[in-house]
């Protein structure tokens, strides 16, 4: 069971993998030969993890601080790609395959775990039986590096509604939302805080006030008319 992210933790199927093992009792079916298996990507979940590096950095100085804190510094963050964790994923299944007849592997991916089947397909040396997509990102035409620029358009399309609201803009005493937020956020990464934040999130700051931040905003976006 392959988890999204890209660099879920497989730990979010425990649940659901408890629930298959007992609904379908595949202990009394398969015995010992049954598994259900969910990995973790390097660095993450019950991996080894990566160097953790202090809230509140910024992007911009990530790299440098991966560079002098992970062994072997930013020529490790090769091995960090879809492709290398398909590789993982063929390792895995053949390292616990068994050349008895009868033997069935079975692939479930959801979401990003989509994009990590369909290039563990790519490269598999393993033999299985199925590969179930559940939220299919396409590896030709998915680009994870443009995530944030799109879901800012979303951002910003759901924050401009305002101006075409009678209630959200008198309360808004017509300002920009948008600007306001930049200003909400760079008072809350110098570890400032707002009076309309206090009401939010006090008394949070720093990283962990974002974090509360950008959650709030997650849980309206939704609502957001097509």
């Amino acid at each position: 069971m392959l988890e999204g992210g890209p660099g879920g933790s497989g730990e979010v199927w425990l649940d659901i993998a408890s629930l298959v093992w007992n609904q379908f009792d595949l202990f009394s079916l398969f015995g010992n030969d049954a598994r259900i298996l969910l990995p973790d990507h390097r660095g993450t979940g019950l991996s080894s993890p990566l160097p953790q590096w202090p809230n509140g950095m910024s992007m911009s100085n990530c790299l440098d601080y991966v560079s002098h804190n992970l062994n072997g510094g930013l020529n490790a963050l090769s091995f960090f790609t879809p492709t290398q964790a398909a590789r993982d994923l063929d390792y895995l299944i053949t390292q616990l395959s068994t050349p008895e007849v009868g033997r069935h592997v079975h692939i479930f991916g959801a979401s990003y775990g989509t994009y990590w089947a369909q290039r563990f397909l790519h490269v598999r040396t393993a033999p299985i039986d199925s590969v179930i997509l559940d939220g299919i990102l396409s590896v030709d035409h998915t680009q994870l590096i443009w995530w944030d620029t799109e879901i800012d358009r979303v951002g910003k399309r759901f924050l401009s509604r305002c101006v075409t609201d009678s209630d959200c803009f008198k309360a808004s005493d017509g300002i920009s939302l948008w600007d306001a937020l930049k200003d909400i956020e760079t008072a809350l990464r110098l570890n400032q805080t707002t009076t309309c934040f206090e009401k939010l999130a006090h008394p949070l700051r720093g990283a962990e006030a974002l974090i509360r931040l950008r959650t709030l905003l997650a849980s309206l976006i939704p609502g957001l008319p097509s």
